[in-house]
Order: C-alpha cells, then sequence, then structure tokens
C-alpha cells in the first residue's frame, strides 16, 4: 500500500524529539514471526505500541506509516504488514516510554511479553492490546502538548 505522510508529520522539523502511540488495528487473527522474540498468534483488535525517537520523531513516525528501512526494532515487524490507524505523539527532550506505557496499560492489556522494551529496566512490554478502540488523548495531556494524527 502506497502512503503519503500526512501534513502534521510531513511539516515536523527533522530534528523535533518525542515519545509516541501507535495504534494499529487487526480485523483477524494472525499469526506473526517477530525477530529474535519469535513466533506470536495476534488477535483481533486494537494494538498499542509505545515509543520514543530522541533522534528525530519525524523520521521514526515516517519509518512506521511508510513502512520504511530494514526490520531492527520488534515493532517494524507489525508495521511492515499492518499499517498504524491512528498515531499519538507528545515532544519531549526527555524519554518518557515508561510513563507512556504505565498509562496506556491501565486501559488495555500486555500483548506480548518483553515486546520493544529491551533497554527498559522497568516496563514488561511496550505493545498492548484492548478489543475495544481507545483514545489516550485525556490521559496523556497532563505529560505536556500531545498531538494526534489519524491516518484512516
Amino acid at each position: 500500500m502506497n502512503r503519503i505522510l500526512p501534513g502534521k508529520i510531513h511539516s515536523m522539523s527533522k530534528s523535533l524529539k518525542g515519545s509516541y502511540i501507535l495504534e494499529i488495528h487487526l480485523t483477524r487473527c494472525s499469526s506473526i514471526k517477530i525477530g529474535k522474540l519469535g513466533e506470536f498468534e495476534l488477535r483481533k483488535g486494537w494494538y498499542y505500541y509505545i515509543g520514543s525517537a530522541l533522534n528525530g520523531l519525524r523520521g521514526r513516525l515516517s519509518r512506521h506509516i511508510l513502512g520504511i528501512g530494514k526490520l531492527y526494532w520488534h515493532i517494524d515487524y507489525i508495521t511492515r504488514r499492518y499499517k498504524p490507524t491512528r498515531i499519538w505523539y507528545l515532544t519531549s527532550e526527555d524519554k518518557i516510554e515508561q510513563e507512556l506505557s504505565r498509562i496506556v496499560s491501565l486501559r488495555t492489556s500486555p500483548a506480548i511479553h518483553r515486546f520493544g522494551c529491551g533497554d527498559s529496566k522497568d516496563s514488561r512490554t511496550h505493545l498492548y492490546y484492548s478489543r475495544r478502540r481507545r483514545n489516550f488523548l485525556k490521559d496523556i495531556k497532563r505529560l505536556g502538548k500531545m498531538y494526534q494524527v489519524d491516518l484512516l
């Protein structure tokens, strides 16, 4: 599927740093191999991935939306097959993935143990699952100026 970057992301400064939540919707169950983590069965529903981009939000979000670059991060294996439907991002010089993960975990369930958090001592996962679609904009506003980009 060919995609173009939404204006909000395309016009972003390349040096802008921050953290984000990707929303991915699976309309049916799927089996997927995720690098060294192994093979997993993903249920039909909504998945939420928490990430940070301290080397540039624009590049990282572009990677997820367009499915570019070699498979490196755990989330790359999912975004090559399933495109994000919505993104929330927060500009920040600080790495706040742990706080975002804690907030998202209050309204969802862990999807895959140790997914996307190999560099984290505090998190069990950065990928969460929900049968219902969630909106985290209000929950996260207290951390700073949060933006939402709808992709579908």
